[in-house]
């Protein structure tokens, strides 16, 4: 699998910001060739009407790039939330404590 996604290209199946707008974005600090939608590419019909074809290279870079960028994500939304879901946890099994069987 590394072997196939050190000699991948995934801007073949991702959209990058490059693609929608044609260059950089500079007034939000987006560079072309950051990703705007993972697998973008895959769900669009080639010129002739036909479904393109991916290489399982270009296809395995753009999964790990997807994947990676999804665990920051998640980690990032914990690590923000988990203040609040530990007092909230903590509020509700003292409200549980108290309630009379």
């Amino acid at each position: 699998m590394s072997d196939l996604t050190e000699q991948g290209d995934n801007s073949t199946v991702d959209i990058l910001v490059g693609d929608i707008y044609g260059q950089d974005y500079s007034k939000l600090g987006l560079k072309s060739t950051m990703i705007a939608s993972s697998f973008g590419k895959v769900f669009k019909k080639g010129e002739d009407g036909r479904k393109r074809k991916f290489s399982p290279e270009d296809i395995s870079r753009s999964l790990l790039y997807a994947i990676s960028t999804y665990i920051g994500r998640i980690a990032c939304v914990f690590e923000l939330f988990l203040p609040y879901f530990t007092f909230l946890l903590i509020m509700a099994s003292k409200v549980y404590e108290r309630r009379e069987i």
